[in-house]
């Protein structure tokens, strides 16, 4: 039997949905980005905001301000970090476990997840909900619901948003990497059930 396909073409196909992707860029996955000492000044020069932590450690939070239209602008010349990184979708289809169309299914249905949040989500005052990082917003919410959790019962709106978050959740511990976020607002779900 002749094997018609081209060698390495899953390396072609996953460095393709990268750039069609584009969720690790937008604060959906990661809070914070960190930057190796030697890469501050060309991530300075690209225009990206940078932090400084209290441990003297030089990060930048995401939605990044070089993805323009869903596409990476400094696609060749990106920080290493941003190189470096693959999420577990990636590495699927890389591997050969996740055909393209089905990698590409995943992102539409995640993208909807996320903006299914972010439309119960008030931003803060002069800030556009896509500005918001809702992997930080998920984790505050989080620790915000566990002291409300002590004194009162979650109102319908907080109790649909953790199911909500439960699903999105689901989908990044899946396909993206593994964050606290499915085993946090998991316990949350329980707790709903328990006073039920």
């Amino acid at each position: 039997m002749n094997n018609t396909s081209i060698p390495g073409d899953t390396a072609f196909t996953a460095s393709a949905l990268c750039q069609y992707c584009g969720l690790c860029c937008t604060g959906v996955l990661h809070s914070y980005i960190r930057v190796e000492p030697e890469e501050i000044e060309h991530i300075s020069k690209a225009g990206i905001p940078l932090r400084k932590a209290k441990n003297d450690k030089v990060y930048f939070v995401p939605p990044c301000v070089c993805l323009v239209d869903n596409t990476c602008s400094i696609h060749e010349t990106k920080p290493k970090v941003c190189r470096d990184y693959h999420c577990t979708l990636q590495k699927n289809v890389m591997n050969g476990s996740e055909t393209d169309d089905d990698a590409r299914r995943v992102i539409k249905r995640f993208k909807q997840a996320a903006e299914k949040l972010r439309e119960q989500v008030t931003p803060p005052k002069n800030r556009d909900v896509s500005e918001l990082n809702l992997h930080s917003f998920l984790l505050s919410f989080f620790d915000t619901m566990v002291k409300a959790r002590k004194t009162r019962d979650y109102t319908p709106e907080e109790t649909t948003f953790i199911y909500d978050s439960f699903e999105y959740a689901k989908l990044v511990d899946r396909y993206f990497l593994k964050t606290p976020l499915l085993v946090k607002f998991s316990d949350l779900i329980l707790s709903i059930e328990d006073r039920g």
